[in-house]
């Protein structure tokens, strides 16, 4: 995923704002999640950060493309990224993550590792089935699954 602290930001160094990083994910990174559903990639990345008070928004902006596997022909296939995202950040006594797009930073640490965000708004912004466009599949699988395929209409079932 990159160096340990690639993905690290220093919350409490940016009081005045905003600041933006910027990252490009590649297959590395993907490996180094080793989260298994997408297979690798290339992926621009822009954070910025913006202090309001006593919490942060961090807004997450990313494009490029991940490879996955097809679910009807299994071949590797490209998919488009366009994934706009935020997070909002508090300081408190420890780290949690309660959902809802809210983080708790440990006030002595002041610091979040965004490694693992950066592959979930990914991963979510992801269409839930993953498909070639038609006629892009693997045909030889095409041609195996046509042959195994049942057709319910208009069938009895002999033990009926």
């Amino acid at each position: 995923m990159g160096k340990p602290d690639t993905y690290i930001i220093d919350l409490k160094r940016i009081l005045t704002g905003p600041v933006e990083f910027g990252y490009h994910l590649d297959d590395a990174f993907f490996t180094a999640v080793e989260a298994g559903e997408i297979l690798g990639g290339q992926v621009d990345a822009k954070v910025r950060v913006e202090p309001h008070g006593g919490h942060h928004v961090l807004s997450f902006s990313m494009q490029g493309v991940v490879r996955l596997t097809c679910d009807r022909c299994l071949d590797e296939m490209d998919c488009p990224v366009d994934v706009q995202r935020a997070l909002r950040t508090k300081f408190g006594p420890e780290f949690s993550d309660e959902g809802d797009d809210l983080v708790i930073v440990s006030e002595t640490e002041g610091t979040i590792d965004i490694g693992w965000y950066l592959y979930e708004f990914i991963a979510l912004g992801l269409p839930m089935q993953h498909r070639h466009e038609d006629g892009g599949c693997n045909e030889a699988m095409m041609r195996a699954l046509e042959a195994h395929r049942v057709d319910d209409a208009g069938e009895e079932d002999e033990a009926d």
